[in-house]
C-alpha cells in the first residue's frame, strides 16, 4: 500500500512537490529506494504584463522503509522573464516571479535544495485507509541575485489521507508554510492544500485530477489555484513513467503547464 502514494506527491510537493501514482493496495514492509526526475515547464503572467516561463528539473532521490519516507530533491532551474519588478508569486520550488516589463533574458542554474521526512501514522490495510505527516525544509540554496531563489529558507508541515474504494482513491492534503522574508519583502505564512481522486485503470496504469490551493503569501495579490490532469503508467518492475497537464486558476498560478516524470527503484 505504501507505493500507492508515490507519483501523486510528485507536482505537489517539488511544490509541491511533486508523484501521482496508483500501486498496490499492499507492499512488503522492507526498505526501497528509488530515483526521480523529469521536466516541469510552465508559463504564466501571474498577473504582470509579460509571461515568465520556468523549465524545472529535479533530480530526487527516496528512501523508504515503512513507516518513514526520507526524500532529497535537488533542481535544476531555468527562468525566462523580463528583469527588475516586485516579487508578486512563487514558483514550483520556492524561487520568486517579477512583475516587470523590461527586457528579458534567462537566467539558470541549481535551484532550492529539499529535503522531506514522512511519518505514515495510520494504515489500515485492506480497508484502505492511509494517513501521513510529512514535514519540509526548502534550503535557500538557489541564487537570489539571479532571480532563481529568494535566497531564505522555507519550513512546511502537511497531513496527507488516502481511502481507496476499489479502483478509486480519493486523496486530501492540508499544511502550513512558513517563508523565509528576502531583504524588502515580507511573504504572509499560509496554509496549503489539495484533494482529488486516482481511478486504477489497470495493474500498469492509473489516472486522476488533483486540485490545489494556497493563500495569498503577499498582501493584495491572490491565492494559488490549479488544476492537475495525469496518467501514470508501470513500464517495469522498477520503473514508472508519469505525464500531466496543468491549467492555473488564478493570476498566482502560471497559466498553463506540463510535464513528464520518471521512476527507477533499486
Amino acid at each position: 500500500m505504501k507505493n500507492r502514494k508515490t507519483a501523486i506527491r510528485s507536482r505537489l510537493t517539488t511544490t509541491a512537490m511533486m508523484g501521482f501514482m496508483l500501486a498496490a493496495m499492499a507492499a512488503p514492509v522492507r526498505a526501497e529506494m528509488s530515483f526521480v526526475t523529469g521536466f516541469d515547464y510552465s508559463s504564466g503572467d501571474y498577473g504582470a504584463p509579460e509571461d515568465t516561463r520556468i523549465l524545472y528539473i529535479p533530480l530526487t532521490f527516496k528512501f523508504e522503509s515503512l513507516p518513514y519516507l526520507l526524500r532529497l530533491t535537488v533542481p535544476y532551474v531555468s527562468i525566462d522573464a523580463p528583469t527588475g519588478g516586485t516579487i508578486i508569486a512563487i514558483g514550483p520550488d520556492g524561487q520568486p516571479i517579477r512583475s516587470a516589463t523590461g527586457q528579458r533574458e534567462t537566467n539558470s542554474g541549481i535551484g532550492d535544495v529539499v529535503a522531506a521526512l514522512g511519518y505514515t501514522v495510520l494504515d489500515t490495510g485492506a480497508s484502505g485507509t492511509m494517513l501521513d505527516v510529512t514535514g519540509k525544509v526548502k534550503f535557500g540554496t538557489a541564487d537570489e541575485a539571479k532571480g532563481l531563489g529568494t535566497g531564505e529558507n522555507d519550513y512546511s508541515l502537511q497531513i496527507d489521507g488516502y481511502q481507496t474504494f476499489g479502483r478509486m482513491t480519493w486523496l486530501a492534503t492540508a499544511g502550513y508554510r512558513i517563508y523565509g522574508d528576502p531583504p524588502g519583502t515580507d511573504f504572509d505564512n499560509v496554509p496549503f492544500g489539495s484533494f482529488g481522486g486516482v481511478f486504477k485503470f489497470s495493474s500498469e496504469t492509473s489516472g486522476g485530477l488533483i486540485y490545489d490551493f494556497r493563500d495569498n503569501i503577499v498582501p493584495g495579490s491572490d491565492p494559488q489555484r490549479d488544476l492537475t490532469a495525469f496518467v501514470t503508467r508501470k513500464t517495469g518492475k522498477d520503473t514508472k513513467l508519469q505525464t500531466y497537464v496543468l491549467a492555473g486558476l488564478s493570476d498566482a498560478s502560471s497559466d498553463w503547464g506540463l510535464g513528464m516524470m520518471f521512476t527507477f527503484g533499486f
